[in-house]
């Protein structure tokens, strides 16, 4: 599953604190892993982290106090945050994994 942090601001003219209250939505990815087993993972795509959109809902930024909070909210709960390079794709089984 992903979710496009910008996209939602933009489509829903959001501030900061309305694109918080919805951050959690990284938490729905845990309905679908049970013990050891992961079978989903939140993807949150930031395309831009910087002030320059901070007045402007229509821009594809994030601004550095929301993103601060996002990464401290992952972190505090637990999650590992990676980058799209730690993600390969197999082709042969249609799955992601992590490159170790």
């Amino acid at each position: 599953m992903d979710w496009s942090h910008d996209d939602t601001r933009k489509t829903n003219s959001y501030d900061d604190s309305e694109m918080y209250n919805r951050f959690e939505v990284v938490n729905s990815a845990s309905m679908y892993n049970t013990g050891d087993t992961v079978d989903a993972i939140p993807i949150v795509i930031w395309h831009r982290i910087d002030n320059s959109g901070e007045d402007d809902p229509e821009a594809y930024a994030t601004t550095i106090d929301l993103f601060e909070k996002e990464i401290k909210y992952l972190h505090d709960n637990g999650f590992k945050v990676l980058t799209m390079a730690d993600i390969g794709y197999d082709a042969n089984s249609n799955y992601l994994y992590l490159k170790r």
